[in-house]
């Protein structure tokens, strides 16, 4: 169940015939409580090593940070109802709510921020993310082993103030810190085994786990929650399809209300019947090279490939209209002349294993074929696997899930630092390396825009990776679903949506 690259299997299936939809009306006309059809359950609530963003559903409503963001990528009290900065932006105060409670009453305190920061950071937790906390005092040092917690810069004032010291300033801090993986909760074995031990959970969120049966998990309001009055269902039921024909077959079969991603083949037809709610996400798909690869070490070529990709038809056919095409500046994407050569004709591409990344890459080898005369052996993967020969450099192109874990640009520029976990591709700039770290330290945001024109350049005359397109949320709700929103991070809230049994 484990995924570190978040994947869609698309699929047909029709349900049709009048004992199916006789039993469906029966069927929700018997509870009055919404069911969320997802594909996938993660094996530990840890997540602090995966990209799935469907698991962080699950994260968001389960648990809170000190601070959250809204559909609009805009930083809101969480936990913390407060909070204020010293005249350098270095130092974090945040003052925890008096009405901020664990699941089973009990008050949350600045110490339980203490001791869970200290938990991620520490070497013995597979977290993949730590370097977005590096800008704390102490941080990387203790991640590293050679510093005690103690002698780092999160401290607990006393149970209500927490505060947070910088290395230097930073100005999207509570963007980083409103991401659900900084969701607060106890790393211990209950979380790793929540399938089995969710009763012995402290949950900080809207929501605790209150049963788990087979393939459903049935939720509850958190009566001590402190912002319990405006979570509008008192019971949610989240049902593991395993698959998306399983999943699509369940809605249509009104075994639940809504999915996310639903099969390619289906939208149109759901679009028709006004099931499907779209909205831009933070995520996409890019085509990487990788600079262990002779074949793919001359700059030409990989900007010819570039220029001969239409984004626009990958997104209006491959992707029936639900990719929106990346709009990076890295040419005036001419069509690519037939002249362009290499010394290679032949390229090794990684692809996840699932209908619509197959149907993007299929799109790719057309075009590179017509327009360079290269053949692309394409090589399909599951994720460990694909993961596994990425990181062994068993390919010369792959195509990638890129994603955007806070507002700032700067989620995305330092991807392609050359000691950061998500460069899989070997890339090495040390110019680059020098502005992007300028502009993780410059707290002007005009100084660190003309940074990022800086680095922009750089990407743009070494082209590391191709950008194609950014993915659409595609949400499938059947009419008992009113206002159904996702946070910034594409994340479902459980807690904000109507449900009305008919």
């Amino acid at each position: 169940m484990k995924k570190l690259i978040s994947i869609f299997l698309v699929v047909i299936v029709l349900f049709s015939g009048c004992v199916e939809k006789k039993t469906s009306v029966n069927y929700i006309n018997s509870r009055n409580y919404p069911i969320y059809g997802v594909t996938d359950l993660p094996e530990d609530l840890t997540l602090l090593n995966n990209l799935n963003i469907r698991y962080n559903d699950i994260l968001v409503n389960l648990f809170e940070g000190l601070v959250k963001k809204d559909i609009e990528g805009k930083v809101i009290p969480g936990l913390a109802k407060s909070w204020s900065v010293n005249k350098d932006n270095t130092v974090y105060t945040f003052k925890i709510r008096d009405d901020a409670n664990w699941s089973n009453g009990d008050k949350i305190t600045a110490r339980d921020f203490v001791d869970f920061f200290s938990q991620i950071l520490s070497g013995n937790v597979n977290n993949i993310y730590d370097y977005q906390l590096f800008y704390i005092f102490g941080a990387e040092d203790y991640r590293k082993g050679k510093i005690d917690f103690n002698k780092t810069g999160i401290r607990s004032v006393d149970d209500e103030v927490l505060e947070i010291r910088l290395n230097v300033p930073c100005n999207y801090l509570l963007d980083i810190l409103s991401s659900p993986i900084y969701g607060l909760r106890k790393l211990d074995n209950n979380l790793k085994t929540w399938v089995f031990n969710y009763d012995k959970i402290g949950f900080s969120g809207a929501y605790k786990i209150k049963h788990i049966k087979n393939e459903e998990i049935e939720l509850e309001k958190n009566v001590y929650y402190w912002d319990k009055e405006n979570v509008i269902s008192d019971k949610i039921v989240i049902l593991d399809n395993k698959n998306t024909e399983s999943s699509l077959a369940a809605f249509q079969s009104s075994k639940v209300d809504f999915i996310v991603s639903p099969p390619l083949s289906e939208i149109k037809a759901l679009r028709s019947k006004n099931f499907i709610m779209e909205s831009s996400s933070h995520s996409g798909k890019v085509l990487t090279f990788n600079f262990s690869s002779d074949k793919v070490m001359n700059k030409e070529l990989r900007n010819a490939i570039n220029n001969c990709i239409d984004r626009k038809k990958i997104c209006d056919d491959a992707l029936d209209n639900t990719g929106e095409p990346w709009k990076y500046n890295i040419s005036d994407n001419k069509k690519a002349k037939g002249d362009e050569k290499s010394n290679y004709s032949s390229f090794k591409i990684l692809c996840l294993n699932d209908i619509k990344s197959k149907k993007v890459v299929e799109e790719l080898k057309k075009e590179l074929k017509t327009n360079l005369n290269i053949d692309l052996q394409i090589v399909f993967c599951e994720n460990n696997e694909f993961i596994d020969k990425v990181k062994k450099n068993e390919y010369d192109m792959a195509l990638m899930d890129f994603i955007m874990e806070y507002k700032n640009p700067i989620s995305y520029y330092e991807k392609f630092l050359s000691h950061n976990y998500f460069n899989f591709f070997s890339y090495k700039n040390r110019e680059y390396d020098n502005t992007i770290y300028k502009a993780k330290m410059e707290i002007n945001e005009t100084k660190q825009k003309e940074l990022f024109k800086k680095a922009d350049k750089i990407l743009i005359s070494d082209l590391p990776a191709i950008p194609l397109y950014i993915e659409r949320n595609i949400i499938c709700k059947n009419e008992n679903i009113y206002d159904l929103e996702m946070n910034y991070n594409s994340n479902i809230l459980l807690n904000k949506f109507y449900y009305s049994s008919k």
